[in-house]
């Protein structure tokens, strides 16, 4: 008897082991998170048109500060808007896209810093409203950099002042190093919109495509730089460079290398089936 509950003992503290190894393993790989929280968001719509207002919400789900790179691309997947977006510890951005004197505009709460500009020395604050060159199209949010608890940066989860930031661009140390005193992205974001047609009292609501483990280093940029973006997957614990995915399909999970980190996110993209409901 001894001898059974000893081998069941170690079979036990094993399999706790295989699975706390699984665990840490998938943090590293691109996968798709059902709970709707990660390093990339896609939010797959948005529109102005027929009558339409757009609400967009983009979350800070953890408890330290975070700072994301924000693309909002036009229905051919041109790039409107490319902005640096700095949330605090549980903090969220509001913002709505409506047509506003026959111009598409984007109003957003402003309680947040985002900064934009495409060199050092030309680096400014945001703020709203902003026209957006399209009438529909997609959002995605890549989560650049988290910081630690007691970091200078963001004391007790809140950033600096906006002009600290920015002058950190301009004068400082971003101009040199833009991932000086960060930590790499903690897969922790989350969004969502919600296209409301007023004249006929109807809401329709999705959240953003989520994608964990999509970076596991800091890729905090210039403010209107191209980059990160959905080809900037990094997997450092990949073999020659390569990018992971882990897609989990009804015959279960699988690990899969690739050479481009666009096709690990190409791959955990792909589901068999989606299904959703709009009045547009």
């Amino acid at each position: 008897m001894e001898i059974d509950v000893l081998i069941n003992r170690l079979l036990r503290c094993l399999f706790l082991c295989c699975l706390a190894l699984t665990s840490a393993n998938a943090a590293s790989q691109v996968r798709l998170n059902p709970d709707g929280m990660g390093g990339a968001l896609i939010l797959p719509y948005w529109t102005a048109a027929g009558g339409n207002d757009s609400l967009i919400t983009i979350r800070n789900d953890s408890d330290v500060a975070t700072a994301a790179k924000v693309h909002w691309l036009g229905s051919d997947g041109e790039r409107l808007l490319s902005y640096n977006l700095y949330l605090d510890a549980r903090q969220v951005w509001t913002g709505a896209v409506a047509v506003i004197d026959g111009s598409v505009q984007l109003i957003g709460d402003n309680s947040s810093c985002q900064l934009s500009g495409d060199s050092p020395g030309s680096v400014g604050v945001t703020t709203d409203p902003r026209l957006l060159d399209a009438i529909r199209g997609s959002i995605e949010i890549i989560q650049v950099a988290s910081t630690s608890e007691v970091s200078p940066l963001a004391s007790a989860g809140v950033w600096l002042p906006c002009e600290q930031l920015r002058a950190r661009f301009n004068d400082g140390v971003w101009s040199v190093d833009p991932q000086q005193g960060l930590l790499r992205p903690n897969q922790m974001m989350s969004a969502s919109v919600s296209i409301i047609s007023v004249g006929i009292g109807t809401m329709n609501s999705v959240s953003a495509t989520a994608l964990a483990g999509f970076s596991d280093m800091p890729q905090h940029s210039l403010p209107m730089s191209a980059l990160p973006d959905l080809s900037s997957a990094s997997d450092a614990d990949a073999q020659e460079g390569q990018v992971r995915s882990l897609i989990c399909e009804r015959q279960g999970c699988r690990y899969d290398a690739w050479n481009r980190p666009i096709d690990a996110v190409d791959a955990a993209l792909r589901t068999l089936y989606f299904i959703a409901d709009f009045d547009l």
